[in-house]
């Protein structure tokens, strides 16, 4: 489905962007994987080795702009196009960090540094190389339902989701004529190493499943299979959305 097709993918060491990687590879896709952890990235690599695609590896931190901007100008002379870019590198806060008027600042800038600005500096220099090219391609921003909702006491990672989406409504919109393709995913509770604290606490974990109509958390392979599907013809036609994959945690 995706040969001879090149997908970046960020936050690809664990969780969704690890599963979102294998997918793609498994699509035919070759790969472009950015983390800052560069032992996740290893366990990756390694699991994509066994797929028989070419992939690019890149310890970056995407909350520097000049550091994305490198990776992306070492992807295009690797790879010379990039078809899918998928923006998943994030970081959660904590109600510990207190109600907004007690938020520490370094917690806001850190985590709105992370999920907007880095989500925001993968987008403009992925837009720039689709530009070039002139064949197109497909964004996705991967958003929260907490894009569409609040939780006090996470007031900085709220604000960063709710902004992501933001950020891809408008792409949509800037970029449609050039065939590129924006949508913001919204995985709700998926069991990811950023939701231990949720699913290895049972109190926590019953409120969170008596408000999910499915009565089950996600797994980061249904949330990397949308984006597949997303990302694929068979959905030529989407753009500037915004789609939860939760269980119907939303519609409750």
């Amino acid at each position: 489905m995706f040969e001879n097709k090149v997908c970046v993918v960020t936050g690809a060491g664990s969780g969704i962007g690890q599963a979102t990687a294998i997918e793609f590879a498994e699509r035919g896709a070759k790969l472009a994987i950015l983390d800052r952890d560069q032992e996740g990235l290893k366990a990756t690599s390694t699991m994509l080795a066994g797929k028989d695609r070419d992939t690019l590896s890149l310890t970056v931190d995407v909350n520097q702009a000049s550091k994305v901007e490198a990776a992306f100008t070492r992807i295009d002379e690797t790879f010379g196009r990039i078809d899918f870019v998928v923006a998943n590198a994030g970081i959660s806060g904590s109600p510990e960090d207190g109600l907004t008027a007690d938020m520490p600042l370094e917690t806001w800038h850190k985590i709105i540094g992370v999920n907007l600005n880095g989500a925001f500096y993968t987008a403009k220099f992925g837009l720039k190389q689709m530009l070039n090219s002139g064949d197109g391609g497909v964004i996705v921003f991967i958003s929260s339902i907490m894009g569409q909702i609040s939780n006090p006491g996470i007031s900085p990672y709220v604000a960063s989701k709710h902004a992501v989406v933001g950020l891809s409504k408008t792409i949509a919109a800037e970029y449609g004529a050039q065939n590129i393709r924006s949508l913001a995913v919204a995985p709700g509770f998926i069991e990811t190493p950023m939701t231990d604290i949720i699913t290895q606490d049972e109190a926590i974990l019953g409120g969170v499943l008596a408000m999910t109509p499915m009565a089950r958390t996600g797994k980061a392979q249904e949330v990397a299979s949308f984006i597949a599907t997303l990302c694929s013809e068979d959905a030529s036609f989407v753009s500037g959305g915004y789609y939860p994959v939760d269980g119907g945690y939303l519609a409750t």
